[in-house]
């Protein structure tokens, strides 16, 4: 070959079989496994045991009980306020629809029965990122009747 074509076709040679530079990282298939803390969700979004996917990735989470006191209460809403944590998700339990929508370091939550009853134990909590100084607490929480008039006081709490 001339200079001239040797001089073409060097650099896309180098770029086919790699020359120079540090080599391609390698994946260790064994040091993450799917769906472990740290490591990528399984298919569905799903983890291991208690871990929760956020993001793509297993992690831990604690949960915090959202109460509510009046039995005259058919909807709440509430905004979330973060400290050194994360709101991840809610968990409605059937029979409740609600809403999560997270703007850092705020979450805003809403929900309602679908049938004419009080709110029963456990009808939602709120997943949130563990860790030193966390702190997560309910701001501006208000509850409305079946007629949607407000009820007086504060019948929404969070139970951490």
């Amino acid at each position: 070959m001339n200079a001239m074509k040797k001089l073409f076709w060097m650099p896309l040679l180098c770029i086919a079989i790699g020359c120079g530079g540090d080599p391609a990282p390698t994946v260790d298939a064994g040091a993450c496994e799917l769906g472990a803390a740290g490591c990528a969700c399984l298919e569905g979004a799903a983890c291991a045991g208690d871990l929760l996917c956020n993001e793509g990735l297993c992690q831990a989470s604690d949960r915090a009980a959202l109460i509510v006191d009046d039995p005259e209460a058919r909807s709440c809403e509430g905004v979330l306020l973060e400290d050194q944590t994360e709101v991840i998700s809610a968990v409605f339990a059937a029979g409740v629809r609600g809403t999560l929508i997270r703007e850092s370091p705020r979450s805003a939550i809403t929900f309602h029965q679908t049938l004419d009853a009080p709110f029963e134990a456990g009808f939602a909590s709120v997943r949130y990122t563990p860790g030193p100084g966390a702190a997560l607490t309910l701001r501006r929480a208000r509850c409305f009747d079946r007629q949607g008039d407000l009820l007086p006081g504060a019948p929404l709490r969070l139970e951490l």
